[in-house]
C-alpha cells in the first residue's frame, strides 16, 4: 500500500538485487515476471517505484490493468509501497500509454 512513512519507521536498502530498472510494456505483466530471476527479494518490506517516460497503471487483485483502468503511478514521481499481504507478488503493471513502454525503477528496502 502506498502511504506516508512515520518517523519511527526505518527503511534499509537491500544490497543484493536491491535495485532494478524494468521495461513496462503495453501488455499487462506481473511485476515478478519483469524482475531478474522473477523474484521479489525475500526480505523486501518496502519498495520505491519511480516510473519514467510514461505513467504506469497497476492492480494487485488478480485482474490485469489496462491503459485506461487500474491505479496510476505517475511518471517522474516517487511511489512508496509497503509489502502487505504479498502485494508485490500479486502486482500487475502496464504502461499508461497505449503505444510506448515505460521504464520503471524499483528500489527494494527491508
Amino acid at each position: 500500500m502506498s502511504r506516508p512513512m512515520s518517523a519511527s519507521e526505518h527503511m534499509t536498502p537491500i544490497s543484493t538485487n536491491g535495485f532494478e530498472q524494468v521495461s513496462v510494456t503495453t501488455s499487462a505483466a506481473t511485476l515478478k515476471s519483469l524482475l531478474t530471476g522473477t523474484v521479489v527479494p525475500a526480505d523486501a518490506r518496502h519498495a520505491i517505484f519511480y516510473p519514467e517516460d510514461q505513467d504506469v497503471r497497476w492492480r494487485a487483485d488478480g485482474t490485469a490493468p489496462a491503459v485506461d483502468t487500474g491505479i496510476v503511478m505517475e511518471k517522474d514521481a516517487l511511489h512508496v509501497f509497503e509489502n502487505q499481504r504479498g502485494i508485490f507478488d500479486n502486482m500487475q503493471v502496464i504502461s499508461g500509454n497505449a503505444s510506448s513502454a515505460a521504464s520503471l525503477n524499483v528500489h527494494w528496502f527491508k
